[in-house]
């Protein structure tokens, strides 16, 4: 077998290719992008309420509403940052049953579109992370 790079052939090949550059890396997006993005989907899937029995024999489906999904993943991320005091400190306020935190999730995703959530740009990403694996769930599954 003919080893081409013992060759002048080979070597003139191996020369004339320009160095392959790496792909650059895209560049991050900003958390307050990213929070509008996730306000999007949500928005989208929060219109429609989660079947929960749906195909069930009985005739009638049950169905989890908006509110219900705003507590429980406030709750899921409650529990999943336990040993963040600063995040679990942000995300508290946002439980309370109170009128103006009765859509808790959309107006925390807008909060982050802001620069007056107090957290870092990490913390926030962490959130966002959390949130994206629990709505993209929901739409793959009920979207």
């Amino acid at each position: 077998m003919l080893n081409l790079g013992d060759t002048a052939i080979g070597q003139v090949k191996a020369s004339s290719r320009p160095p392959r550059k790496k792909a650059a890396a895209p560049p991050p997006v900003k958390v307050a992008v990213r929070a509008v993005q996730l306000f999007g989907r949500w928005l989208r899937v929060s219109r429609r309420g989660v079947p929960v029995m749906s195909g069930c024999a009985c005739g009638f489906d049950l169905a989890i509403e908006l509110g219900e999904l705003d507590s429980m993943i406030l709750e899921f991320l409650v529990k999943k940052f336990d040993q963040a005091p600063r995040i679990q400190a942000f995300i508290a306020p946002w439980l309370v049953p109170d009128q103006r935190f009765s859509q808790g999730l959309q107006n925390m995703l807008q909060v982050f579109t802001t620069s007056d959530h107090g957290l870092s740009d990490v913390e926030v990403s962490e959130i966002l992370d959390a949130m994206e694996v629990s709505i993209g769930s929901i739409e793959a599954y009920h979207g």
